[in-house]
């Protein structure tokens, strides 16, 4: 497979996700607008329901617009990944060199017990 067709396949996989998140945004309104006025009151669920399905709709709406500008410049898009995969292995390599546990010199010369002072017995 190449590298477009794989973006066709993601883009395929957010159109599905955009489809059913807009049917949950709708099944919330309808909820929200029919269990007015009656016990027990869903609206707030309703209300929880739709900002979900807004920020669904807002990040897959621009994962839509980041698929179609990598399809149309493909050659950009192989430089922007592989400046995100150098800038993730550094940053992985920097923190395993600093959280390895290795120990400084300084942590060294806390340990060691004091010399006693000469001529003290």
């Amino acid at each position: 497979m190449t590298f477009v067709q794989i973006l066709q396949l993601f883009n395929i996989c957010i159109g599905l996700l955009l489809t059913a998140t807009l049917g949950v945004f709708i099944a919330s309104v309808w909820v929200y607008a029919v269990r007015f006025d009656t016990w027990p009151n869903h609206r707030d669920t309703a209300i929880k329901a739709m900002e979900w399905s807004v920020v669904m709709l807002f990040v897959l709406v621009i994962l839509v617009g980041i698929l179609q500008a990598f399809e149309r410049y493909t050659s950009t898009a192989y430089f922007v990944l592989a400046f995100i995969v150098i800038v993730l292995i550094l940053t992985y390599l920097i923190r395993a060199g600093v959280f390895s546990g290795g120990k400084g010199k300084g942590e060294a010369e806390k340990k060691k017990p004091a010399k006693p002072a000469r001529g003290a017995h």
